[in-house]
């Protein structure tokens, strides 16, 4: 039987967010958790594998995956580079109401939403690496050009996120 904890979030910057960079040499798998903030991995070298609420989702370089709060899920990885964007409700409220009722669509790569937001997550590692004062304005036009993207509009279309009927 899989057994699942709660990973509790740190922001480490000023944004309020965790942003960093990971890099893992080796292969490896990390247990089933959740968490009570939005994650957003991106793979710019390698490949993951997560397992979301029971859909697979197989990540290879330029694609992402959302994880919506609470979604339970784990990861297998070969070795890999990606950047982890994790977001905490705090964030995203005073934009959007009940973040928590969004439900993300993965895996569409057609979307020009989608290579928008790989985009925008490449330019937060630029501008978390660069150390000059401005870089927490770029680094906070980026996460929320993402957050627009991620969260639907008040009229429906194609896009990353849609409302569940809670």
């Amino acid at each position: 039987m899989f057994t699942k904890h709660h990973e509790h979030v740190v922001p480490n910057l000023r944004t309020g967010v965790r942003f960093y960079f990971s890099s893992v040499s080796t292969s490896g798998y990390v247990p089933f958790h959740w968490h009570s903030s939005l994650e957003l991995v991106c793979v710019l070298k390698g490949a993951l594998r997560f397992n979301l609420d029971g859909q697979i989702y197989h990540l290879k370089e330029n694609q992402f995956v959302l994880v919506p709060s609470g979604g339970i899920h784990d990861v297998t990885n070969q070795p890999n580079q990606a950047f982890v964007l994790q977001i905490p409700f705090q964030v995203v409220s005073p934009y959007f109401d009940h973040p928590e009722r969004v439900q993300f669509l993965n895996g569409q790569t057609q979307l020009p939403e989608y290579q928008t937001i790989i985009r925008l997550v490449t330019m937060l590692g630029q501008a978390s690496e660069n150390h000059l004062e401005s870089s927490s304005f770029d680094f906070g036009i980026a996460l929320l050009q993402i957050l627009r993207l991620m969260f639907p509009p008040s009229k429906p279309h194609l896009q990353i996120g849609t409302p569940m009927n809670k």
